[in-house]
């Protein structure tokens, strides 16, 4: 009987530890399954603040895309306009060379060309000594209606 007292003890002793043992294995389990899950929140979080900065990245990607071909396509106008006044003022050139001009009748033919108004030509035209014979001559009016202009100056 002895014997079967100590073997009884050591069964004892043998379950005790086993209990022990996965006690503390199912509360280390438990931990690690908290901490796990704790991850997987702070995961799931990052990933959502993740997916929410690169759709705003593509938002203003997007934005800066539209923003540089709308300005490059006013570049583009630009150029075309530019050209076109290049093109002209090529064309201008080529005439007033080909007519021969002098630079001081050049010079005075775009002079004349900024005055609008055929009476302030008149006018001006006086101011530098013309006749009324010849200042009708060259803005092509009547010698009558430039003679009356020229009355009103005085």
């Amino acid at each position: 009987m002895g014997n079967w007292i100590f073997l009884q003890i050591l069964l004892d002793i043998f379950f005790i530890v086993t209990i022990g043992y996965c006690v503390h294995r199912f509360r280390k389990e438990d931990q690690f399954s908290r901490k796990r899950k704790s991850n997987e929140r702070k995961l799931e979080a990052f990933l959502v603040s993740l997916e929410r900065a690169v759709r705003e990245g593509r938002q203003m990607s997007a934005s800066i895309v539209e923003d540089v071909e709308s300005r490059q396509q006013n570049l583009a106008m630009f150029t075309q306009l530019m050209d076109k006044e290049k093109k002209a003022l090529r064309e201008l050139l080529e005439e007033v060379k080909s007519a021969g001009y002098n630079s001081q009748s050049t010079k005075q033919k775009f002079q004349e060309a900024w005055i609008n108004d055929k009476y302030d030509k008149a006018l001006k035209l006086s101011a530098e000594g013309f006749s009324p014979q010849e200042i009708a001559d060259r803005i092509k009016l009547p010698v009558e209606e430039i003679e009356q202009v020229l009355s009103f100056r005085k």
